[in-house]
């Protein structure tokens, strides 16, 4: 065998066994698939319930969001009062925590946003999957 017939048989070895490694890891997970919904209703339960989770979280953040824009407009109504003259240290400490908690808060709820969109993702992919597995028994059912 030449070495150029050697390589590409090898690699036609290397590219068999990767598949077999991708089937292998395919059929694991639909076990797993499986095993977690027992129907498809019932992964539309989970990702309810996953989904609430997060919104509470983020209506949490919008409440406190909420409260510190409150808070700021106290703030700033104190801070007019010493336009002309040097502003109490803390005022001017609780404006700049007031402003970094106000960016805590946009970034938590961004971050819940995200977290929100890939739940949806996520279980989206897993009903198309459970799907295409239902399809498939259901074929060879035939």
């Amino acid at each position: 065998m030449s070495p150029a017939e050697l390589a590409r048989q090898r690699e036609d070895e290397r590219q068999r066994r990767l598949e077999e490694e991708r089937q292998r890891i395919d059929r694991l997970r639909d076990k797993a698939l499986l095993e977690t919904y027992p129907n498809l209703d019932d992964i539309e339960v989970q990702q309810r319930r996953a989904e609430l989770e997060v919104e509470r979280d983020i209506e949490a953040a919008r409440k406190r969001e909420a409260e510190l824009r409150q808070a700021r407009v106290a703030l700033d109504r104190e801070a007019e009062f010493y336009a002309r003259r040097p502003m109490p240290p803390k005022l001017a400490k609780d404006l700049r925590d007031n402003e970094l908690e106000l960016l805590a808060q946009k970034s938590v709820i961004d971050s819940k946003r995200r977290q929100l969109e890939a739940i949806r993702a996520r279980y989206e992919e897993d009903r198309q999957r459970y799907q295409e597995i239902l399809e498939r028994r259901g074929a060879h059912a035939r």
